[in-house]
C-alpha cells in the first residue's frame, strides 16, 4: 500500500537485491536496517546533513530507544526513523509492540520527556486503527 506522505524513487532491482544480501550477511537488521529502503534513507539523511548541516530543516533524525513495556513484561528496542517506529524484535513497523508505543499515551509522554516526539493527527489515528484490528 503506497503512503501518501512519501515520494518513491526507483533504483535498479540488482542494486536493491545486493543491498538486501548485505543486510542479511552483516545482520544489519539488528541496527535498524530491515530493508534496502532503510539503507537508502540513511544514506540520503547523511548526505543532507553534509549538504545543509545538522540545523537544516530537512534533516531526518534517527533515534534508537529501549522501552520497558509492562504490558509485554519485557524490554524492547525500537528505532524511530522517517516518522515511523520499527520494533527491533519483530523487524516491523506494524507489530503489536510498535503500535503500542504509537498509541499508549503514557509511553508517548515518556518519549516526549526524553526528547522524542511522535506525530499526532492522521498518523496516530491510522496506528490506532491498526492496533484495534490486531486486538
Amino acid at each position: 500500500m503506497a503512503r501518501d506522505d512519501w515520494d518513491y524513487i526507483q533504483i535498479p532491482k540488482a542494486v536493491s537485491e545486493q543491498i538486501q544480501r548485505e543486510i542479511d550477511r552483516q545482520h544489519l537488521k539488528d541496527y535498524g536496517y530491515a530493508k534496502p529502503k532503510d539503507v537508502v534513507l540513511d544514506i540520503i539523511r547523511k548526505w543532507l546533513e553534509n549538504q545543509i548541516g545538522k540545523s537544516g530543516p530537512h534533516v531526518v533524525e534517527k533515534h534508537t530507544f529501549t522501552m520497558n513495556i509492562k504490558k509485554f513484561k519485557k524490554k524492547i528496542k525500537f528505532t524511530l526513523f522517517q516518522e515511523d517506529i520499527t520494533c527491533q524484535e519483530c523487524k516491523s513497523t506494524d507489530c503489536i509492540h510498535a503500535l503500542t508505543v504509537w498509541t499508549d499515551m503514557d509511553i508517548r509522554k515518556e518519549l516526549e520527556e526524553g526528547g522524542i516526539n511522535l506525530p499526532n493527527g492522521d498518523k496516530l489515528k491510522k496506528k490506532q486503527e491498526l492496533l484495534e484490528m490486531l486486538n
